[in-house]
């Protein structure tokens, strides 16, 4: 366990050696539903709809236009910019950590990677883009698929500190009957940051834990009042598409039945987007009632 720990803690450990030494100690002590996240991690996500939130990255549509230079999309309607500018990563974490070493060493698209659009995605793009661009594609940051493998390593970190402190140790990755029988009988209780449908169903050793830190009544309201006051951040093109795209993931999950995962995760992001721009708007805007009252719902959410 203290091996699985020093490698969760070393930046330098490759994430999907972290896993296979967590799949083993896993096996070994007979923990079946940590073993399909694993796999999942290790072999893909064969369901998009399985994908947890860590893995659900938003995205900045672009284009080319005639002359070959990329411009930002614009959208009439935020649920189609929601549903075109979410990117959901189902990869094997070798492949995600393959591809980040070779664009942090080839230095391309200035720290961003392409992400193309399924057919589906393609035709909503031609009817409801403007005029005149070529060729579409999303760009995400580097910097998202390393918070990526960061949620993964620290929740491999999170789950040999609970081991450890109920006295399941191991000796060179051999646990003792007596270990085996604790771990067995703990009741475990994972956050894998997000929706874990295909981690725990049915299962006699994990829980989920789902608080979102707002109260459902705050959520239609925070949406309504970050919609009709976003132009008052100032954010460029860029970070106001983002913003559009969280705004309308809120909408969306709260037309239904909302999955509380998706919503945690879409109000850390819109935290992390408007944070600084809220700071300094508060003492000189119109209504800082409102915007201290949206700042107050979107802390409740904790950083991403």
């Amino acid at each position: 366990m203290v091996e699985l720990q020093r490698d969760s803690l070393n930046p330098a450990a490759d994430v999907s050696d972290l896993l296979r030494k967590a799949l083993l100690i896993a096996n070994k002590l007979s923990i079946p539903d940590l073993n399909i996240w694993i796999e999942n991690e290790l072999g893909g996500y064969r369901d998009l709809k399985g994908v947890p939130p860590y893995r659900i990255i938003t995205g900045q549509v672009m284009a080319q236009d005639n002359w070959g230079r990329w411009v930002p999309v614009l959208f009439q309607n935020t649920d189609v910019l929601a549903t075109i500018a979410t990117v959901r990563l189902p990869d094997p974490v070798a492949e995600i950590e393959a591809l980040l070493q070779r664009t942090l060493r080839l230095k391309e698209c200035d720290g961003n990677l392409s992400v193309d659009f399924s057919p589906e995605q393609e035709a909503i793009l031609g009817r409801d883009s403007q005029n005149g661009l070529i060729r579409h594609t999303r760009f995400i940051r580097t910097e998202d698929l390393k918070g990526l493998l960061d949620a993964v390593r620290t929740e491999i970190l999170k789950w040999s500190l609970k081991l450890e402190k109920d006295g399941i140790l191991g000796e060179g990755m051999t646990f003792s009957k007596d270990e085996q029988q604790k771990a067995a009988a703990v009741h475990y209780t994972t956050n894998f940051y997000g929706s874990v449908g295909n981690v725990a169903q049915n299962s006699e050793h994990f829980s989920q834990t789902a608080g979102i830190g707002v109260q459902p009544k705050d959520l239609a309201r925070l949406a309504t009042e970050l919609t009709a006051h976003l132009n008052e951040l100032n954010l460029d093109a860029r970070q106001r598409q983002r913003a559009e795209a969280q705004i309308a993931t809120l909408k969306a999950e709260l037309a239904g039945d909302p999955d509380f995962a998706i919503v945690r995760q879409a109000g850390r992001t819109l935290r992390n987007i408007t944070e600084g721009a809220i700071g300094s708007l508060l003492a000189t805007a119109a209504q800082p009632g409102v915007w201290h009252w949206i700042y107050q719902q979107l802390s409740n959410f904790g950083a991403a």
